[in-house]
């Protein structure tokens, strides 16, 4: 079992690096999954490549934030807020909660929730 603070760095890295993809991926086991309810799961680091690809072209500029952080064994859940920018330099304004499960220092699942009606304004 990883310690609290590699849990919590884990964390603090995919947000500060969510817009790399190539470290993005790295922070994810081979067959990690990510979980949106009402979506199908997304399995394994190809897969969520194609996951976020379409949130890099339609946000080409993003900033996001963890505010909370809270630890339990190997689970963690994580409220962010942040500021996406659309190519017409629209900014839209984020809030979520992710639930992340790390495995060996890496995330085997990351479930995502954020609230969509923020994207229909």
């Amino acid at each position: 079992m990883f310690s609290e603070e590699s849990i919590r760095s884990l964390i603090h890295v995919y947000f500060k690096e969510h817009r790399n993809m190539e470290k993005l991926l790295s922070l994810f086991t081979d067959d990690a999954t990510i979980v949106v309810p009402g979506n199908p799961t997304v399995k394994g680091r190809e897969a969520i490549k194609q996951f976020y690809q379409p949130f890099f072209s339609q946000y080409p500029e993003a900033k996001l934030t963890e505010t909370f952080v809270i630890i339990n064994g190997e689970k963690a859940v994580s409220e962010y807020e942040g500021i996406l920018v659309t190519p017409e330099k629209r900014e839209v304004k984020v809030a979520g909660v992710n639930i992340f499960e790390v495995e060996k220092g890496k995330i085997k699942q990351l479930r995502l929730y954020i609230d969509s009606a923020q994207f229909q304004k």
